[in-house]
């Protein structure tokens, strides 16, 4: 599987996610940076990396659900 990245600030969004990735037991990184979320043009959070696109919440949620 390829790198995953969850950008976050800790929000509840972003703990969800979290979450859902913890309970599928899927290895990924933490970015709360505020510099590499203004790097990447990440306006809102939470946001996946992962296969090299940008996942917002609802689609990072439908991705993990689905794997």
């Amino acid at each position: 599987m390829n790198e995953m990245i969850v950008y976050t600030t800790g929000c509840p969004k972003c703990r969800i996610l979290e979450k859902k990735m913890m309970l599928k037991k899927l290895h990924y990184t933490v970015s709360s940076d505020i510099d590499v979320l203004v790097k990447e043009n990440i306006l809102t959070v939470p946001v996946l990396y992962v296969n090299g696109r940008y996942l917002k919440f609802e689609d990072a949620i439908q991705y993990i659900n689905s794997l």
